[in-house]
């Protein structure tokens, strides 16, 4: 997190722009506002300053006592009360303690305000939480961003999630709005909360994924021609390979088997498998052939009657006797 004042200047600095030819945002008026500022334990505090940033482009406020930096508008009384007016179109204006804490920050655009409230508390909140992505698993560095929703402005920063797509922001000031905005690929949300002095847990969930069904593929791993053809490998898919089969060609001839035996167009044989209907699953066929040269082609089958992609897994395979 940025230290205070540099926060606080970070966003003057949003607020009217840093072009050399930027005009003003709001017209100079006048903010009238009184309130109390109360310390840890919910008293007044007396000696407590109201102090303001000044924007050089916007803001004038000359009743500040600007012989100090920051410059002063007004100090609580023994009952902790303050008042003070601005000559200003946007005054941000922060409450410090007379031990220096931090005790508040506000903006405010014309008008009068009564009964602010600053209070200085004990503990600083926070909150944490996971970030999955649309099919239920973290997403690792998803892209989040920050927002201090204070009336009228934003300070903000950019983080990402871990690689558990965890993430954690402390040191927040409870009672103040935030808001935490999170991408995962062209999928967007935002959580606005006010922040409290213990721990707050979110998690960002994206919308399920649509089903993909992915084609199925495999591998020969295995070839043996002593008096016979053996074949045998692999195959795989997302949800379950429902067949495995291998077509068999003689390379001499350029003809494929058929499954009555004989020689002539391209034919399909069913192989057995080791666990029909998984994922995975070994498969395995024996023929007796012919001595000759043959080439083996496999085609995978999943339980939507997906085939594999082309080329297809292909040995060659010398059959002896």
């Amino acid at each position: 997190m940025l230290g205070f004042q540099r926060l606080c200047l970070a966003v003057v600095l949003v607020v009217v722009g840093l072009g050399a030819t930027a005009s003003p945002t709001y017209a100079v008026d006048t903010v009238t506002v009184s309130g109390v500022v109360l310390g840890h334990d919910g008293q007044p505090v007396q000696g407590a300053t109201i102090e303001v940033v000044p924007d050089p482009d916007t803001d004038d406020c000359p009743e500040a006592d600007h012989s100090q930096s920051p410059a002063v508008l007004a100090t609580t009384d023994a009952a902790g009360r303050y008042s003070f007016t601005c000559t200003a179109g946007f005054p941000w204006v922060t409450a410090i303690l007379p031990s220096g804490e931090f005790a508040g920050w506000r903006t405010f655009q014309p008008g009068v305000y009564d009964d602010v409230v600053f209070r200085a508390y004990a503990t600083r909140g926070s909150i944490s939480g996971t970030v999955y992505d649309g099919h239920g698993a973290p997403a690792a560095g998803a892209e989040m961003m920050f927002v201090w929703d204070v009336p009228g402005a934003g300070a903000y920063d950019y983080f990402t999630a871990d690689d558990a797509g965890r993430y954690r922001i402390d040191r927040l000031y409870p009672g103040v709005r935030y808001t935490v905005y999170v991408n995962v690929g062209d999928w967007g949300e935002e959580y606005v909360f006010t922040a409290t002095e213990g721990d707050l847990t979110h998690d960002f969930v994206a919308p399920s994924a649509p089903p993909v069904d992915k084609v199925p593929g495999g591998a020969i791993t295995g070839v043996s021609g002593d008096r016979r053809l053996k074949v045998s490998g692999w195959a795989y898919d997302d949800t379950a390979v429902a067949k495995v089969k291998v077509a068999i060609r003689n390379r001499a001839t350029g003809r494929w088997l058929r499954l009555n035996g004989s020689w002539g167009r391209y034919q399909r044989h069913v192989v057995r498998m080791t666990k029909p209907g998984e994922p995975r699953t070994g498969w395995w066929l024996t023929r007796r052939l012919p001595p000759g040269s043959y080439g083996i082609s496999l085609v995978v089958v999943d339980d939507s009657g997906n085939r594999n992609v082309g080329p297809r897994p292909w040995r060659s395979i010398r059959v002896r006797r």
